[in-house]
C-alpha cells in the first residue's frame, strides 16, 4: 500500500472513530434529535462550501431522486 493511501485511510479511520466519543459527550447536554438536526445541519453546509468551490451545479434530478432516497 502506497504511503500516501495509507495516511489518508488511517486519517479516516480517526476521524470515523472519534464520532463517537463526540456523540457520547454531546448527549450529555443536547437532545438526541437536536444533535442529528446540527451534524446533518453542518454536513450539509460543509458539501455545499465544496461545490460552491469547485464550480459545480447542483441539478433537481439528481438531487430530488436522492432526496425520495433519504426520506426511504
Amino acid at each position: 500500500m502506497r504511503p500516501k493511501v495509507l495516511i489518508l485511510y488511517s486519517l479516516l479511520a480517526l476521524i470515523w472513530g472519534s464520532t463517537w466519543l463526540a456523540i457520547k459527550i454531546s448527549l450529555r447536554g443536547t437532545p438526541p434529535i437536536l444533535g442529528v438536526g446540527l451534524r446533518f445541519g453542518l454536513s450539509a453546509l460543509i458539501l455545499w462550501a465544496i461545490f460552491l468551490h469547485r464550480g459545480e451545479r447542483l441539478t433537481l434530478t439528481p438531487n430530488a431522486i436522492s432526496a425520495v432516497q433519504g426520506f426511504i
